[in-house]
């Protein structure tokens, strides 16, 4: 559910900086789903690594809707290999 995918994220120590999640399935997640839990990240996390998860199935509304959620000092996002534009 959303509430234990972002209980789970929180649980992050806050000083983690550096998150690789890859290959977790993330297209089975609904907008609201992804939105609470990316909101549930470290506020300081400065990478975030989201390949391979398959988020192509979303609209672009969808994932600008997630993505306005992430931490805002990010300076690298990868979602290389998500089948994005199909």
């Amino acid at each position: 559910t959303s509430a234990e995918l972002a209980h789970a994220l929180a649980a992050f120590p806050r000083n983690v900086d550096n998150l690789n999640l890859p290959a977790n399935r993330l297209r089975k997640r609904t907008r609201s789903i992804l939105t609470k839990a990316f909101a549930a990240l470290p506020r300081n996390a400065t990478i975030l690594v989201l390949s391979n998860n398959g988020l192509g199935n979303k609209t672009a509304e969808e994932l600008a809707q997630v993505f306005a959620a992430l931490p805002t000092n990010l300076t690298t996002l990868d979602f290389s290999n998500n089948d994005l534009g199909n």
